[in-house]
């Protein structure tokens, strides 16, 4: 399968920045394919704004070693194809000389690799044999990282079109790490298909000859027969072949050799049924998590799911698997293992297992109790997160105060003892918003396992334990209220609301109730809010942010809106002296940038500084806001305090396009004194 990120309409080379994703099915790993990609760029796209750069991994790299080979080779390949970058690395090799320093660190390495990158007006980046790299999250990484600006600038070049390319066995943690960007697959079948028919005649004659078994001939023409078209295919059907005793099972076996992906799922489905009657209910538990985990899962972790159960306060030890990995035994031939030194990670072996396991036309079927239903699995993963949280193992200690180091230490050794422990603090909400529970199913199901947080006042430890442990992963001061108002969970907020006498109450994390759903662009409950008395223009927080000048500033258009409607002031002013209007060209959103002016925004309201709306679009790099600025006939002739104009920052930052926009605005408007405002 072909799959390529970041694109809606398909492929698209040449004009948007995307990561594209290559998952390849054959035994031996076909270079060739993308030697023939980085040639065919070559050829296609050959001025000289435009570059290809190539790199292929090697298993032999250690970990900390492939990185930098692979920011080293960019950086030298683009050294080599421009002067200007040259310099670039010329000027950064004199500047740590100055310093006695010898060597480039990474960071330093990537950043110099995101300056000259900025050198042309098309980028290609073809990354072979990712996962034969000993960390592939980190490559996975360091390429999204290319698409941000350089460290120097605020935002990337107006004109640069990056376009990377990762060819890899399929590995569902490089899908997952490149999420949340959308994706497109294309069918490479055709391709693979020597691959497969090489692949199955060496692996049936070794795994055939191996044993002795006289019906290699028959094996291997039957086999091709049915899997020339899909290698997942040949390959589920050589294990189930291999694991025969006899000639006369495996002859049996052939004349019931399913004919497509579909039909081989079922057959291992129900041989697992079959041979695994007592593990159902634990089969079906490992699925639900392999299909709806937001993270690659460890054995360990699903060996702890499996052991809860509905009636458990407390996590009993003897009941998690001596051995992990024992607990996906039963399913092996549908899951790919990847044994670390910190454990191993568990994930479906392929895309089409999770299409299969969430087909509705298993749900009439026999297999229908293993049938995935996404809302079904995610409510099951929030009760078993929430009561996870809500053990009694958790409540004894005081997490009351500062943290401390014996809080950040206790709160360590828990994580690699409770192996579901981070997960489910920092999930439960995404799950519960994820299953759509009925009122009466949230309360049936969920509110047994919530009185934590529901009534965190009556058990602070159990409440304040989550808090520690979200925080040392990311901050989180939330009263409960405001959390469940910001992430949108409206049945948590339907039972906790009626209890806050003052709906315009300032809690401790600095927020209101207006302005956690201002946060979470929460339009619904902003409604109930409002209906219930909420003022509109209460600041919250040291920056002294009303609700608008939060959705403002997060570009929700919606929520801009709605509390303009309701009499919120668009003239209100932060510490800073800013504005709503300053915070949306901030964010860039256009559309809340027109409701707000046509309610009245002052387009040049600055800050203490003197920084305009207009500064604020360019140091983002918004070229649409500052489009849409000078419509509305901003400024571009402000000096701030720092003293330099908008068409003097654009020029730092080198930001062509918008420098010469401004230019067109002022030569149009007024030419006087037009040298002096480029500085």
């Amino acid at each position: 399968m072909l799959t390529f990120i970041g694109s809606q309409d398909g492929l698209d080379l040449a004009n948007s920045t995307q990561v594209g994703f290559f998952p390849v099915s054959s035994s031996v790993y076909p270079l060739n394919r993308s030697a023939g990609t980085i040639e065919h760029l070559r050829q296609a796209y050959t001025t000289s704004s435009d570059i290809t750069l190539y790199f292929f991994c090697d298993h032999r790299s250690q970990q900390k070693q492939i990185l930098m080979r692979l920011l080293m080779s960019l950086a030298r390949q683009l050294a080599t194809r421009s002067v200007t970058c040259y310099q670039h690395a010329r000027q950064l090799h004199t500047d740590k000389k100055k310093r006695d320093e010898r060597h480039l660190n990474r960071s330093e390495y990537l950043s110099l690799v995101k300056t000259m990158l900025r050198d042309f007006a098309r980028v290609f980046i073809v990354v072979d044999a990712l996962d034969e790299a000993p960390d592939k999250t980190m490559i996975v990484e360091t390429m999204k990282d290319m698409l941000e600006p350089p460290v120097s600038s605020v935002a990337q070049r107006h004109d640069l079109v990056v376009k990377i390319m990762l060819t890899s066995r399929e590995d569902l943690g490089i899908h997952r790490s490149l999420l949340p960007m959308t994706h497109v697959r294309l069918s490479l079948e055709n391709a693979t298909r020597k691959d497969v028919e090489l692949y199955v005649q060496a692996s049936i004659v070794e795994r055939i000859l191996s044993r002795k078994i006289n019906l290699r001939d028959k094996t291997l023409a039957n086999s091709i027969k049915y899997t020339l078209m899909k290698f997942l295919q040949a390959r589920l059907q050589l294990d189930m072949l291999s694991a025969l005793k006899n000639d006369k099972a495996i002859r049996l076996a052939l004349e019931k050799l399913p004919s497509g992906l579909t039909a081989t799922y079922q057959q291992i489905l129900a041989s697992t049924v079959e041979h695994y009657p007592a593990q159902i209910r634990d089969i079906r538990v490992i699925l639900q998590w392999l299909v709806c985990s937001v993270e690659v899962l460890s054995a360990a972790r699903l060996a702890e799911a499996v052991a809860i159960f509905p009636e458990d306060d407390t996590l009993d030890f003897d009941a998690v698997s001596t051995d992990p990995e024992d607990v996906v035994e039963p399913i092996s031939e549908l899951v790919l293992l990847e044994r670390h030194e910190n454990g191993t990670t568990v994930q479906l072996n392929h895309f089409s297992v999770e299409e299969f396991l969430l087909d509705e036309s298993m749900v009439t079927g026999p297999l229908k109790q293993l049938h995935v239903s996404l809302e079904e699995a995610h409510s099951t993963m929030a009760q078993l997160c929430l009561q996870h949280l809500s053990f009694s193992n958790f409540s004894t200690m005081n997490y009351a105060g500062a943290p401390s180091h014996r809080q950040h230490r206790v709160i360590q050794e828990e994580k690699a003892r409770y192996s579901l422990l981070r997960y489910s603090a920092l999930y439960w909400q995404l799950h519960l918003r994820c299953s759509s529970l009925s009122r009466d199913s949230f309360i049936r199901r969920i509110v047994p396992r919530l009185g934590w947080f529901l009534n965190a006042e009556d058990q602070p430890n159990l409440f304040r334990h989550w808090r520690a442990v979200v925080n040392q992963t990311k901050r989180c001061s939330h009263s409960p209220i405001c959390f469940a108002i910001e992430m949108g969970l409206h049945h948590v907020v339907d039972l906790m609301l009626p209890k806050v006498l003052n709906v315009n109450h300032v809690f401790t994390d600095g927020n209101t109730c207006l302005a956690a759903a201002a946060k979470g662009n929460q339009v619904v409950i902003a409604k109930l809010l409002l209906a219930l008395g909420a003022d509109v223009n209460v600041p919250v927080g040291k920056k002294m942010l009303t609700p608008l000048h939060i959705a403002a500033e997060r570009g929700y258009a919606d929520m801009v809106t709605l509390l303009l409607s309701v009499g919120a002031s668009p003239h209100a002013q932060s510490d800073s002296i800013s504005t709503p209007f300053y915070r949306a060209a901030r964010s860039g959103d256009i559309e809340a940038m027109k409701v707000l002016m046509e309610n009245g925004s002052d387009t040049n309201a600055s800050t203490w500084d003197n920084w305009t709306p207009l500064m604020e679009a360019v140091g983002h790099g918004h070229e649409k806001a500052i489009d849409l600025l000078l419509s509305f006939n901003a400024n571009p002739r402000v000096r701030p305090v720092s003293n330099f104009t908008a068409l003097g920052l654009a020029g730092r930052l080198s930001f062509e396009s918008i420098r010469d926009k401004i230019t067109k605005y002022l030569k149009h408007t007024d030419e006087s004194g037009l040298e002096s405002l480029a500085t």
